[in-house]
């Protein structure tokens, strides 16, 4: 697969108001895959767009096939919301699946 290929199908995602994801051409650890980012303007507890954007990195196989990014891509993002829901979720008052701890 080459950048462009990658660029192709990134464009072609779409999830949510506020979720982008990109290919990070500055950041290549490695010849056999691309490093890309996918990232959600968070929402504050009032449900305005608060300026914290959460990321996930990731890497794609350079040999990945179409529907091998677009999983990639759909992780990224269900790790971001579990991640969010796991900060935001109580029982009785206290976090109990924080995932900093």
């Amino acid at each position: 697969m080459t950048e462009t290929e990658l660029k192709s199908i990134l464009e072609r995602v779409g999830y949510k108001p506020g979720a982008t994801v990109a290919y990070d051409p500055y950041y290549q650890p490695s010849h056999e895959f691309f490093h890309c980012v996918a990232s959600i303007t968070a929402l504050d507890a009032t449900d305005r767009i608060s300026p914290i954007v959460v990321r996930q990195s990731f890497s794609v196989p350079r040999r990945a096939k179409e529907g091998d990014v677009v999983r990639y891509v759909f992780n990224a993002f269900a790790a971001l919301e579990n991640h969010e829901c796991r900060e935001l979720f109580g029982y009785r008052g206290v976090r109990i699946y924080d995932p900093h701890l």
